[in-house]
């Protein structure tokens, strides 16, 4: 109702702009509503890209907005919505709405039935050290012998992302290009899991980069990536 109300009044929608960016917004109903809301009666809400984030606004729907160009020098607004996956935006004295772009994958490695509850705070511990916002996770990856496997299939649900297996003879294309366990091969069939899962969920989103060191603590190995043409 709010999205037709902004289309009636010549404005953009939040809801709508999230859509065409492929990303989320915490508490996404709240924020939607307050967004909109503030664009329909005329309040002055800016609209701040990171120039980390590899994106042409002029492609989408600003009606409404007051672009937004430093975050250190913010004209007089009501409120500031950024589009960042970042998590180490500078405060500010207004509310801020954060556009989170879905562009990290994730390779995973584990233990048989490790506890969900053992695998996401060392995730969410793997998002704090490289400041991305948890919320910008796209994609989750790890080998067919774990398609099982309740903690990743709860962290897929989680995050309400899809959640691919790939084969060891998939995984061994990749796993020259990084150190190897023979304990793991005679294991899984392949030498390491999580580095080559992500280089394959690279392949299904278009190519990008690793970032970061993977993460091996608890039986558990974490790989993140980012997709095509993001930078850090």
């Amino acid at each position: 109702m709010i999205t037709t109300s902004t289309d009636v009044n010549g404005v953009a929608a939040l809801d709508l702009l999230a859509q065409k960016l492929d990303a989320e917004i915490a508490d996404f109903r709240h924020a939607v509503k307050s967004v909109n809301q503030m664009l329909v009666s005329g309040d002055r809400v800016g609209l701040w890209l990171d120039p980390r984030v590899n994106v042409q606004l002029t492609e989408y729907d600003q009606r409404g907005f007051i672009p937004v160009a430093d975050l250190h020098s913010l004209p007089d607004l009501s409120a500031l919505v950024c589009i960042s996956y970042h998590s180490d935006l500078p405060p500010t004295a207004i509310p801020v709405y954060q556009l989170v772009p879905k562009r990290v994958v994730l390779g995973v490695g584990c233990r048989r039935d490790t506890p969900f509850a053992t695998l996401h705070p060392l995730l969410l511990q793997k998002f704090a050290e490289l400041h991305i916002d948890p919320l910008a996770l796209r994609a989750i990856g790890s080998i067919t012998l774990k398609q099982d496997e309740a903690a990743l299939q709860q962290l897929a649900h989680c995050y309400r992302v899809p959640f691919y297996v790939f084969t060891p003879e998939a995984l061994r294309v990749h796993e020259h290009r990084f150190p190897c366990s023979d304990f793991v091969r005679q294991t899984v069939g392949v030498g390491c899991v999580s580095q080559p899962a992500a280089c394959l969920l690279l392949e299904e989103y278009g190519g990008g980069k690793i970032i970061g060191e993977t993460l091996r603590e608890q039986g558990v190995t974490l790989t993140l990536a980012l997709t095509l043409q993001e930078t850090l």
